[in-house]
């Protein structure tokens, strides 16, 4: 796990500088970094705004081309650098899916890249709204309960 985060960075550092943009760390190697339980995740999730997956999606493209990722899926969003795949999705969408001010999302100065990470509350709405959407229940076999079960035992900690 501690060498997916390492790719994130590196991912990161490239959009921070070739883009100008503050992504987000999202899915289970978000959640990762704020639980003491190995999810074992299996791709890198990252939020971006949606213009870079639309109209801009060359853009995106060949700034993840420069640090060896190609495209693995298309419809998915989805790059490989033959080791890592990473997943990206739009940042947009949070607000409506999961009721999470953009503008509010925490982000993190780590030495020299930037980028956003959620709250355990924020991924507990994430992840129940999740659980209800059909395609998602169907693709992580319940994955999402299980998390909303650790993420609801480290809300409950925080609180005692």
């Amino acid at each position: 796990m501690g060498n997916m985060i390492n790719e994130f960075r590196k991912i990161v550092g490239n959009l921070n500088k070739k883009l100008g943009i503050v992504p987000l760390l999202y899915g289970s190697l978000g959640l990762q970094q704020l639980v003491p339980y190995a999810l074992d995740p299996e791709d890198i999730d990252i939020l971006i705004p949606k213009k870079y997956l639309e109209n801009e999606w060359f853009i995106l493209k060949d700034c993840l081309a420069e640090i060896e990722y190609i495209v693995l899926d298309l419809h998915e969003h989805e790059f490989t650098n033959g080791i890592y795949k990473v997943a990206f999705s739009c940042i947009e969408d949070l607000k409506e899916f999961a009721r999470i001010p953009i503008a509010e999302i925490k982000i993190i100065n780590d030495k020299e890249i930037q980028y956003k990470v959620l709250t355990l509350e924020e991924y507990l709405k994430v992840y129940e709204k999740s659980v209800k959407d059909s395609y998602r229940a169907d693709k992580n076999n319940n994955k999402d309960n299980e998390k909303i079960k650790i993420i609801r035992e480290e809300l409950g900690k925080e609180q005692s």
